[in-house]
């Protein structure tokens, strides 16, 4: 940094910084709208007529996944269910 000008340089890592901040935030929002569409693009729905029809398909439907896309959705699952008792608790702390 400048001696003769110690605020203009203050103000200039200031700006970099804010900057980087915001690219940071452009970055993290670009990155969660990317893996949302990629969500979108994998999500597997059917309408069953019935109560068999549907156990079927939700076997064929976990059989044709690889071992590791199951435990990725129990982790995920699993990880849902925590932060649903989280909020339960923490609702009946208020009450």
């Amino acid at each position: 940094m400048c001696d003769n000008f110690p605020l203009a340089d203050q103000l200039k890592v200031e700006n970099w910084r804010a900057e980087y901040k915001m690219i940071k935030k452009q970055d993290a929002r670009t990155a969660c709208l990317e893996r949302a569409q990629k969500r979108r693009l994998r999500i597997v729905a059917h309408r069953a007529a019935n109560f068999e029809d549907a156990e079927r398909w939700d076997l064929a439907y976990w059989q044709s996944q690889t071992p590791q896309e199951r435990l990725s959705a129990l982790v995920a699952i699993r990880a849902d269910v925590e932060k649903a008792e989280q909020a339960r608790r923490e609702y009946e702390q208020r009450a």
